[in-house]
């Protein structure tokens, strides 16, 4: 019984995962930066629209298998059972995810958003900042070993 509870839970924090995962944050919307206009657009609506759907079937995926898998009547293939439905459940979540930010590029690619596949490079000398922490780090050890 505690097994399918911490079950249930995971489910619950792998649909709020995907649920807030494939919200907009500012102009980020799938890990791809839009303009404004760009999230009223047809294709990205429908993008997210095909998002939300391939979230809700894996969440009903998921919750058959989890009845599925409590009908073993071994304890230990239970448990077993359970260990590689959390394991699948971890691995896939991040499918939708990963094809809602390829379409997302793709589109982007589309419509020749400027700088799509170009970054900015910035080189920082870090050498002075790491001799301050290795001093601290030595302080903090001391103190930890006396």
């Amino acid at each position: 019984m505690i097994m399918i509870i911490c079950m249930l839970l995971m489910l619950f924090i792998f649909y709020g995962t995907m649920y807030f995962g494939g919200k907009r944050k500012g102009n980020i919307l799938f890990g791809v930066t839009l303009w404004q206009a760009a999230f009223e657009m047809e294709e990205v609506v429908k993008i997210q629209k095909r998002f939300q759907k391939e979230r809700n079937v894996w969440l009903l995926f998921y919750l058959v298998l989890l009845g599925l898998t409590c009908m073993i009547p071994r304890d230990s293939l239970l448990f077993s059972s359970h260990m590689v439905w959390m394991a699948a459940m971890v691995a896939n979540s991040m499918f939708p995810f990963g094809r809602a930010n390829k379409a997302l590029k793709a589109w982007k690619r589309e419509q020749n958003w400027k700088d799509m596949d170009q970054s900015r490079k910035v080189y920082v000398d870090l050498t002075a900042a790491s001799q301050k922490n290795i001093i601290f780090f030595f302080k903090c050890s001391l103190s930890g070993i006396a």
